[in-house]
């Protein structure tokens, strides 16, 4: 199937998900992310806000703070261009694609984390996942962009990324664009 059909698919099912649903993989996925080493480790959380179905990150979020960790969530700043902005649940506004983005300035500068001894949990959304961490997402280009710069910096030892999915994300097998970044661990929420 190409990527084309899957990710038809896949949105088509988790268009159909009840609230109830949502709310109790979420919860899953948030303690399974918590209670993992590597998120007791980072220092910061790169997340996201939800939309059309995706497993929700509130919960993780706000406790990220709690536990004083920095949470940031990405703003599109461009065509295939976003950027992650310090998350505080009080400055938020709708963006280009109708999800809440930071409304503030503080963007997390990938520079800084190179020259300092920090550690970058970073979840990563997408609409299909396979065995291999491979990504299939909504078609913009910009999560694959980004952990680009991610290698391109040499930053990798500094950052985990995890696509925690629900069971029917995970797919046999993507097609790999050339452009198409690998994730380091697929989750899936069953």
């Amino acid at each position: 199937m190409s990527k084309v059909e899957i990710r038809k698919k896949v949105l088509e099912h988790r268009k159909n998900l009840s609230v109830e649903y949502i709310k109790e993989q979420s919860e899953k996925a948030c303690k399974l992310i918590m209670d993992c080493d590597k998120y007791k480790e980072a220092d910061i959380i790169l997340s996201y806000m939800s939309i059309d179905g995706e497993i929700d990150f509130s919960i993780l979020n706000e406790v990220a703070i709690n536990n004083g960790k920095k949470v940031y969530i990405p703003k599109v700043l461009g065509k295939h261009h976003m950027e992650f902005f310090r998350f505080d649940l009080k400055n938020l506004s709708k963006g280009k694609f109708g999800i809440l983005e930071p409304d503030n300035d503080e963007m997390l500068d990938l520079d800084s984390i190179m020259n300092e001894d920090t550690y970058v949990l970073m979840i990563v959304p997408g609409v299909a996942f396979d065995n291999t961490n491979n990504r299939c997402g909504y078609g913009g280009g910009f999560y694959d962009n980004y952990l680009l710069r991610i290698k391109e910096k040499s930053l990798m030892d500094k950052f985990f990324t995890f696509a925690p999915c629900y069971d029917f994300q995970l797919v046999e097998k993507l097609e790999e664009g050339e452009f198409d970044q690998k994730v380091d661990e697929v989750m899936v929420i069953d």
